[in-house]
C-alpha cells in the first residue's frame, strides 16, 4: 500500500473499473441470455425433429448460427464440427473428425467433470454447464456447452450435439471485477488503518501536552515544572517526528528529495545521538552501548541531516520495543576506495524482535507488525518510520538489512558511501567563511498569539529588536514609518496575506524600503507556497 493520496486514486480507479466492469458484463449477460433462449430452441428442434445430421435445412440453420457447433458418436469420437466451432478451438474440419473430443479438448484434471456431464446425453437426457475447454494452441478458453443427443429414426441414441458459447471474456470481466473489489477493499483497510494508527499516534503526544501544561500552571517546585516540561517537550518531538515522516514520505514517493551534501563530522553525530539516547534510555533501565570504529574519517562529505534522521529513526524504533537489556550503536569503516569511505551503523536492541514471516513487509508503507495486546509495544506507530529510513538510505547510495528473532531482539545493518574530506583544507575554509553579524532590526509580520509569544522569548535572548504586526496590512503600514533590515512574513493571514504585502511593498514609489529582505514563514510544505 502507499501514501493516503496514493490510496485514495487507487480506491477511486478501483470503483471506476469496478463499475466499467459491471457495465460490460451485463452486456454480457444479457447477449448470453439471448444466447441461451437460441439454444433451447435448437434442443427443442433436435428432439421433437428426430435431427438427423445430414438432414439439409437444420444444417444450414446450425452453420449459421454464432455458436460453435460439434456432433460426436456415442464414444465421443468427433463425426463433425462446423464453421464457427473450428474458429473458436482453431482447428481445421478435417483435423477433429475421427479424433476423440476428450483428447483435445478436455484440460487434464477435468476429465472427470467432462464424463459426468455428458454421461446422461446416452440415456437421451440433455446437459448444460460451464467449463475450459484447450484450442489448438493449448491455451485455456471458458465456454457454456450444452449438449443433446442425436437419435436415428427408430429413436435410438446414436452420438450427441454439444452446442458451445465462448464466455472466456465474460470469465475474465467476473475476475477483474473480483481483483477490483480485493483492491478497492484493501485499499479502503488500508486507509482505515492508517487513519485509525494515525488518530491515536497524534492524541497520545497531544493528550501529554495537553494535559502536562494544565498541571505546569499548578507544580509547586522547580523539579514539578521540569518533570511536567520534559514531558511536553517529549510529546512535542514526537507530534514533530510524526508530521516530518508523512511529509518526508510524500517528497520520497514524488521523487523531490534531495540531498544536501556539504563537510560534516560524523563522530559528532554518533556522539550526540549517544548523550540523547543513554538519556532516555536510562529512565528505563535499559542500557545504551555505542561502539565507534576509531578509523572512521573525521570529516566527510554527505547529507547530515538525513544520516541523524536515519539513526535517530532506527534507534527510537529500538526504544520503543526493548523493554529491557540493551540498545547498540556500532559505526565502522568497512572500505575506503577512492577517497570514498563505506561506514557501516550497526543498530541492535535486545527487544521483542520480530516474527520470520512478517520480515517480507517491515519495510512497507502501513504496514504494522501485530503485538501482544498485552504488552505495552502492542501498538506499533503508523508503519511509516522504517519505509522512510530505507529509502533514504538508499537515496544516500547506501544499503540496509534486517535481521530479528521473537524473543531476542532485532538487528539493523546500514551500509552508506561518503567521500572523505582533507581536514586541513576544510578548516581554512572555515577560518576564511567567519563572519560577524551586525546589529538586526526585524519588523514581523505573524498572527498567530503563541508564535509571536515563542519569537519575542527567543530574539530578545539573541538580543535582536523587532516589531510585530499581526497582518500584511500593519505590516507596510509600519514599513512606512521606520526602517528595518529585513521582514519575516508569514503567508498566511487575516485582512492582507503576506503575498499581497509583499507585492505591495515591492511596488512602494520612492521607498528606500521597497528592496527590503523579506523572509516567507509558513507551515505549509506544499511546492506552490515555496515558489510563490
Amino acid at each position: 500500500m502507499k501514501t493516503i493520496k496514493e490510496i485514495k486514486q487507487k480506491l477511486a480507479q478501483a470503483i471506476k473499473a469496478k463499475r466499467t466492469i459491471e457495465k460490460t458484463l451485463k452486456h454480457t449477460i444479457t447477449t448470453l441470455n439471448k444466447t441461451k433462449k437460441k439454444l433451447t430452441h435448437l434442443n427443442s428442434i433436435i428432439l421433437q425433429q428426430k435431427f438427423k445430421p445430414d438432414e439439409l435445412r437444420y444444417q444450414k440453420m446450425m452453420e449459421n448460427m454464432e455458436l460453435g457447433i460439434m456432433e460426436v458418436d456415442n464414444n465421443e469420437v468427433i463425426v463433425k464440427a462446423y464453421p464457427m466451432f473450428c474458429k473458436m478451438v482453431g482447428y481445421k474440419e478435417k483435423e477433429l473428425v475421427g479424433k476423440k473430443a476428450l483428447d483435445l479438448f478436455v484440460p487434464e484434471g477435468l476429465d472427470t467433470y467432462y464424463a459426468e456431464k455428458t454421461s446422461n446425453r446416452l440415456k437421451g437426457g440433455t446437459s448444460t454447464y460451464e467449463m475450459q475447454i484447450l484450442t489448438k494452441k493449448g491455451e485455456k478458453i471458458w465456454a457454456i456447452i450444452s449438449g443433446v443427443p442425436l437419435f436415428d429414426k427408430k429413436g435410438k441414441t446414436i452420438g450427441s450435439i454439444g452446442i458451445h458459447y465462448d464466455i472466456t471474456a465474460r470469465k475474465k470481466l467476473e475476475q477483474d471485477l473480483a481483483q477490483a473489489k480485493e483492491i478497492a477493499e484493501q485499499a479502503q483497510k488500508a486507509e482505515q488503518q492508517f487513519l485509525a494508527n494515525m488518530s491515536h499516534e497524534i492524541r497520545t503526544p497531544l493528550n501529554a501536552i495537553v494535559g502536562m501544561s494544565s498541571l505546569l500552571r499548578s507544580a509547586n517546585s522547580d523539579e514539578e515544572r521540569n518533570t511536567y516540561t520534559e514531558v511536553i517537550e517529549k510529546a512535542a518531538h514526537i507530534l514533530q517526528g510524526l508530521i516530518t515522516n508523512i511529509l518526508d514520505l510524500s517528497k520520497i514517493e514524488a521523487q523531490k528529495v534531495e540531498l544536501i551534501e556539504k563537510p560534516f563530522e560524523i563522530k559528532k553525530i554518533l556522539y550526540n545521538l549517544k548523550t540523547t539516547f543513554s538519556a532516555r534510555l536510562s529512565s528505563h533501565s535499559i542500557d545504551y552501548i555505542v561502539h565507534i570504529d576509531k578509523n572512521i574519517p573525521e570529516y566527510v562529505q554527505g547529507d547530515e541531516i538525513k544520516l541523524t534522521q536515519i539513526l535517530f529513526n532506527l534507534l527510537g524504533n529500538a526504544e520503543k520495543f526493548t523493554e529491557q537489556g540493551n540498545v547498540k550503536l556500532q559505526a565502522t569503516l568497512q572500505s575506503i576506495y577512492k577517497k570514498i569511505a563505506t561506514i557501516q551503523f550497526i543498530i541492535e536492541d535486545t527487544g521483542v524482535g520480530i516474527a520470520a514471516d512478517k520480515h517480507t513487509y517491515i519495510f512497507e508503507k502501513f504496514k504494522q507488525i501485530p503485538g501482544d495486546s498485552t504488552s505495552k509495544n502492542a501498538i506499533r506507530g503508523v508503519g511509516l518510520g522504517l519505509p522512510i529510513t530505507k529509502q533514504l538510505v538508499q537515496l544516500m547510495g547506501g544499503k540496509i538489512a534486517m535481521e530479528s528473532t521473537v524473543g531476542k531482539g532485532t538487528k539493523f545493518t546500514i551500509d552508506i558511501p561518503f567521500h572523505i574530506v582533507n581536514t586541513e583544507t576544510l578548516i581554512n575554509q572555515q577560518t576564511n567563511d567567519t563572519v560577524t553579524l551586525p546589529k538586526l532590526k526585524l519588523l514581523i509580520a505573524e498572527d498567530s498569539d503563541m508564535n509571536r509569544k515563542y519569537l519575542s522569548v527567543l530574539l530578545k535572548q539573541w538580543n535582536i529588536d523587532f516589531l510585530f504586526a499581526e497582518n500584511g496590512q500593519e505590516t507596510i503600514e509600519a514599513l512606512s514609518k521606520d526602517n528595518y533590515d529585513a521582514i519575516l512574513m508569514d503567508v498566511h493571514m487575516p485582512v492582507m496575506d503576506g503575498f499581497e504585502a509583499t507585492t505591495f511593498i515591492r511596488a512602494m514609489p520612492n521607498n528606500n524600503q521597497s528592496s527590503i529582505p523579506i523572509i516567507g514563514v509558513s507551515a505549509s510544505a506544499l511546492d506552490e507556497y515555496k515558489k510563490r
